[in-house]
């Protein structure tokens, strides 16, 4: 943007006029820009198959001040009735996001290592269940609502948040490109 003019008081007055036009049309071109890619990455969270999930989660856009952010919500968190471990609450989003198990997502170190815990030292994926023995087996056995065994491995992850962040990055560029146009104006 270029604004030019002689420094009488009306050539000033008509400057800051377009100064403050063009401090509009950046907001509203950031919001536009902001809810776009919300809508990008909200694609990508529902196209991550996310199973028998799918119902207990919920992808909204919500606008903020700076724009708009996306917000993933789960509508109930699921009651289960395992061996040893009544009434534990799962959270349907973080088994989607991290999984659990054999398929649970470890942290990883800087190195390319993969360890149990988060460099503070915090422990993380299985076994965070206290009493926890038999988190690091191959498969294990957990009883249903109806008290039927089942034999599991763990679920895998399928990172619908993760998917939307990497959709959204991929797309930064044009969807700026579309929005603020070429750079010409």
């Amino acid at each position: 943007m270029v604004i030019s003019g002689r420094l009488s008081s009306n050539d000033l007055r008509s400057m800051a006029d377009e100064v403050k036009q063009y401090l509009s049309d950046l907001q509203n071109k950031v919001r536009r820009f902001t809810s776009r890619l919300a809508d990008i990455g909200i694609s990508a969270a529902l196209n991550a198959n996310y199973g028998s999930y799918a119902s207990y989660i919920v992808f909204t856009k919500e606008s903020t001040s700076e724009g708009y952010i996306i917000v993933a919500r789960e509508t109930s968190l699921l009651t289960a009735d395992w061996l040893g471990h009544e009434n534990v609450m799962i959270s349907p989003l973080l088994m989607t996001e991290f999984g659990s198990g054999n398929y649970a997502v470890y942290w990883e170190g800087a190195d390319g290592t993969t360890d149990k815990q988060l460099p503070d030292g915090t422990p993380i994926g299985r076994g965070s269940f206290p009493n926890q023995k038999n988190a690091f087996k191959e498969q294990w056995l957990y009883r249903d609502t109806d008290g039927f065994l089942h034999v599991t491995r763990g679920f895998y992850p399928t990172k619908p948040l993760h998917t939307a962040v990497v959709e959204m990055i991929a797309q930064i560029n044009a969807t700026a490109r579309e929005v603020f146009g070429n750079g010409s104006n």
